[in-house]
């Protein structure tokens, strides 16, 4: 994402792990780096004028998913926004159990708007969109050899308006 972003933003990107900004910094050279923990940023208050992560919190209970939240709203000056899965997506999620099994990657908590609404309570401006959709052949997507013989016979096509938000966007302004 932040590779993505610096080709027009000035983009400061974050990792508790040193070895993931250092393989990073040939693909994307624009980007600044910090290695430091979500919990507890080095930066000033309000520094910042939009802050962004995608994936972050799903692997934290909700205590830590506060306090990263808390920390990213501290150094935020306009916008702070990330994006969780979806608990609700009827298609995504039992291919991605599959996928768990051989990957801890995959082993990861998804959140309903009602949770995140009572997660976020004490913020006074929470804004959660629906991001991006999943349809009946992802199931499939991971076998292309079924999802081949569906598409032939055009059922990709039929099906692909049933879909199920994948993420949430949380906006906190």
């Amino acid at each position: 994402d932040g590779g993505y972003l610096s080709q027009k933003f000035e983009v400061l990107g974050l990792d508790i792990n040193k070895k993931v900004l250092v393989k990073t910094k040939g693909i994307y050279p624009k980007c600044h780096r910090v290695v430091a923990s979500a919990i507890t940023l080095p930066f000033k208050d309000k520094s910042v004028d939009v802050s962004f992560h995608s994936g972050l919190l799903i692997y934290f209970n909700n205590k830590d998913v506060l306090k990263i939240v808390r920390e990213q709203v501290r150094i935020t000056r306009k916008l702070a926004l990330f994006f969780v899965h979806n608990k609700t997506n009827l298609w995504e999620i039992p291919t991605v159990k599959i996928r768990s099994i051989r990957d801890k990657l995959y082993r990861f908590r998804r959140f309903s708007r009602k949770e995140l609404f009572k997660l976020l309570r004490d913020f006074k401006k929470v804004r959660i969109v629906p991001f991006g959709t999943t349809h009946p052949f992802y199931l499939l997507s991971w076998n292309r050899y079924l999802y081949a013989i569906f598409k032939k016979f055009g059922f990709d096509k039929k099906l692909k308006r049933i879909h199920c938000t994948t993420e949430w966007c949380v906006i906190i302004d």
